[in-house]
Formats: C-alpha cells, sequence, structure tokens
C-alpha cells in the first residue's frame, strides 16, 4: 500500500514571517545592517525577527515591507502559507 505524504510541517507565525523575511532580504542582496538601515531599524532587531523571536507591529510589517519593495499583503499572505495559522481552525466552534 502506498503511503501518503505528508505537507511539509507548518510553522508558527513569528518564524514563518522571520523565514520569509530572510529569504526575501537575501534575494535583494541585502545585509542586515542594509535592510535595518532602509527600513529604520536597529539590526539586531532585524535578527530577532528573521529568528522568529520578535513579532513586529503593523507598522513594523510595511516599513520592512517597504524597505524590500513588496506589497505587505502579498507578503503577509506569503507568511500565511507556510505558517500554522488558519482561520477556520482557529474559530471556536458553536457549543449547544
Amino acid at each position: 500500500m502506498p503511503t501518503r505524504l505528508s505537507p511539509s510541517p507548518k510553522v508558527d507565525t513569528a518564524s514563518a514571517f522571520g523565514r520569509l523575511l530572510r529569504k526575501r532580504r537575501t534575494d535583494r542582496g541585502l545585509s542586515q545592517e542594509a535592510l535595518a538601515a532602509k527600513a529604520g531599524y536597529e539590526r539586531a532587531f532585524i535578527s530577532l525577527v528573521e529568528l522568529g523571536k520578535r513579532n513586529p507591529s503593523l507598522r513594523t510589517v510595511f516599513d520592512l515591507c517597504a524597505a524590500l519593495d513588496i506589497r505587505p499583503s502579498i507578503f503577509i499572505r506569503q507568511v500565511e502559507k507556510t505558517s500554522w495559522f488558519d482561520l477556520p481552525r482557529r474559530v471556536p466552534k458553536k457549543i449547544k
């Protein structure tokens, strides 16, 4: 009987955001220092976000996306595809 391949494991939202941020940054040939300067943040903060140890505010998401030349809505959709966040599962079921 053939085994079913399971989908790649989903990760928490902060880690998914950080991984995508790092990928976008490196794809554009930017160092953490360059991204930090372009977006107006400290390099250490960028590092913590990329490691999933800090959750950026909405303003920060917009600043980072502007520095990476990507629309925040597109970036968030890409994060959503790789994170555990799944709105239908997060909505509580009605209690009878």
